[in-house]
């Protein structure tokens, strides 16, 4: 049972309800709307209601902050504590988000506007989360799974790679081969999981797709610039999978790679039955998407080859990790 009393507990969920009315707002928030260059007085107001959230959030935790301040009552000030520390995060903020002009750069703008609802988001959670831990009510906000929003933003990433691949193998114009790239784009840009993606690849791909909409209306079509194109969107796609390299994929991929493998080779069990494991390490290797696009015609001793031999690579990358962060402990005890 908490320790708080009854008028606290009651301003407590009080303000927990102020705060899910701000999320809400917050959710309603598009960017994706004003990614445009040409959507500038929209941008512009977009930037001014996500700096009205964060002037309302650090508002809202300066409240909590006056009212749970309290050295003697431990429950208290860990709302406090909580309330003060994503203040501080959201003045930040709001500072980048005051300094906007109109002649910014559309991407920067965009940009500033996300780190903030990405802020206030967390301080909204966080906030509610204490308050509702010492109060004992259960918190309503969801909490934002990183390692599912990488998940599916890698398999639309894999998904994009795998389409520019085919292009250039089935096309010799490079006409056509920009003309699918562009379709492809188009297609990974109207997916659910684009607002998802973050906004330094948002940008690169808009960027992508605004230069092969140019060079195809483009007369004539300059073969040497169409080659150029093509590079740069192949680089990207490649640059694109680097997202493989975040924490939350790195731990997701060395655990089901090592779980699925066990299953395949000392369970014999079928790929079909493995299914959404197998389906969430979507664009870690490229056999393994291929595997994934011909599911129904593949052997199980093939799918163990290439999930096996990925896990036993993860397995010593996670081994080479571990002895270089123990390096500068065990320095330490042969010091004495």
């Amino acid at each position: 049972m908490n320790s708080m009393n009854p008028s606290r507990c009651a301003f407590a969920r009080q303000l927990a309800e102020r705060v899910r009315a701000l999320a809400a707002q917050v959710r309603e928030i598009d960017l994706h709307a004003v990614e445009d260059e040409r959507e500038g007085v929209a941008r512009l107001a977009l930037a001014a209601r996500v700096t009205g959230l964060t002037d309302e959030t650090i508002a809202l935790l300066t409240q909590a902050i006056d009212a749970f301040d309290d050295d003697q009552d431990s429950d208290s000030q860990q709302i406090s504590d909580v309330a003060a520390i994503a203040r501080m995060t959201l003045r930040e903020k709001e500072k980048l988000l005051l300094r906007i002009e109109v002649e910014e750069d559309p991407w920067e703008i965009v940009d500033r506007g996300d780190c903030a609802l990405r802020a206030v988001g967390r301080g909204l959670i966080a906030i509610e989360h204490a308050l509702a831990e010492t109060c004992g009510f259960e918190p309503s906000i969801q909490i934002v799974d990183e390692c599912d929003r990488g998940i599916r933003v890698r398999t639309v990433y894999a998904k994009f790679r795998i389409a520019v691949m085919n292009l250039e193998q089935r096309h010799a114009s490079i006409a056509a081969r920009i003309r699918g790239a562009a379709t492809a784009l188009a297609i990974l840009t109207g997916r659910d999981e684009y607002p998802l993606i973050r906004i330094s690849d948002r940008r690169q791909l808009r960027k992508l797709q605004q230069r092969a909409r140019a060079w195809l209306a483009s007369d004539p079509q300059t073969e040497s610039e169409g080659e150029h194109l093509w590079q740069e969107l192949t680089a990207v796609t490649s640059l694109l999978m680097q997202i493989n390299g975040r924490s939350e994929l790195v731990e997701h991929d060395r655990r089901v790679l090592q779980e699925v493998c066990a299953e395949l080779r000392f369970r014999n069990a079928s790929p079909e039955s493995l299914w959404p494991r197998l389906a969430s390490l979507r664009g870690l290797d490229l056999s393994l998407d291929r595997l994934l696009d011909g599911r129904r015609t593949t052997e199980a001793q093939a799918w163990q080859e290439v999930v096996c031999r990925l896990a036993d690579v993860h397995l010593a990358a996670t081994v080479d990790a571990g002895d270089t962060a123990m390096e500068p402990q065990l320095a330490a005890t042969a010091r004495g």
